[in-house]
């Protein structure tokens, strides 16, 4: 199995797709059909998509899962310059702000779980929070409440203080207003993550995969210059949750980010390994 599929049957298997409130999806195809009776389940006014809408369908949520997955694999492929097949020694892979070959650990497969991991326990890859509808504790009328209490923007749930430091824009100027902490710019390069458009959901994992990078990379290094005895994973996980520590428990969240990884990916790579033996 190609990884892309490996991890959307992952998504699938442990999110709750079509079985949250808070994901909607347009209840137009049932309200305009005959009889008016069509549409079965409740529906609500949406200012944020300005018309009617009731909770997401599982098929509606599988076909959104898809776009998400393709995303993910597209960014991982960019930034690893690797296919399922393998190398492509003429790209230059993302190394992040700190060189120290943390992309060399890395394969398609535990990226992309990494990622998925983040994301599941994160978002739960709710439709609200790709889009931005509501904010957590301030629902929106139709009971989206996708941004985090600080603003967070979408599954990876980017913090705006820092997410320019991994995005890719909307343009220079911008990133450069945001480095200085100015709140509309920061705002700005949190709205290229957030959207059903395939390059949104490039940019949201584009940050995530860059920050894990990152992260694994920086840890990597200030492990072995401090000699530091510490699991590679709850580092990574760590820094990624903190920003500013490879030894941190954050509240048991870097123990949660770990296990989840590895559950994902021991269960992709245990397919991958029987489909091969069976072949």
């Amino acid at each position: 199995m190609l990884t892309k599929e490996l991890v959307l049957a992952l998504l699938t298997t442990h999110s709750s797709a079509g079985a949250t409130k808070f994901s909607v999806e347009s209840a137009d195809y049932c309200m305009r059909a005959f009889p008016p009776a069509s549409c079965t389940v409740p529906t609500k006014h949406s200012s944020f998509y300005n018309g009617w809408v009731h909770q997401e369908r599982l098929e509606t949520a599988l076909a959104r899962y898809e776009k998400i997955v393709e995303a993910l694999d597209d960014v991982a492929k960019e930034l690893l310059c690797r296919d399922d097949s393998g190398r492509d020694e003429d790209c230059v892979p993302y190394v992040g702000e700190y060189d120290f070959g943390g992309p060399r650990y890395w394969s398609l497969l535990s990226l992309e779980t990494a990622g998925a991991a983040v994301g599941l326990l994160e978002s739960g890859y709710r439709e609200d929070v790709q889009v931005g509808r509501g904010r957590s504790g301030k629902p929106s009328d139709d009971g989206g409440e996708g941004r985090g209490p600080a603003n967070e923007a979408c599954f990876i749930q980017a913090h705006p203080k820092e997410a320019w430091r991994f995005a890719s824009g909307p343009d220079p100027v911008t990133l450069a207003r945001a480095e200085l902490g100015d709140a509309e710019a920061q705002e700005a390069v949190m709205q290229t993550m957030l959207g059903r458009e395939p390059e949104k959901l490039r940019e949201c994992w584009r940050v995530g995969l860059k920050m894990l990078i990152h992260s694994r990379a920086y840890c990597q290094w200030w492990l072995g210059a401090n000699k530091v005895k510490a699991d590679g994973d709850f580092a990574m996980f760590s820094m990624y949750g903190t920003g500013n520590s490879c030894t941190s428990g954050n509240g048991g969240k870097t123990a949660l980010r770990v296990a989840q990884f590895r559950s994902f990916y021991g269960e992709a790579s245990e397919k991958r390994r029987l489909e091969a033996k069976n072949k």
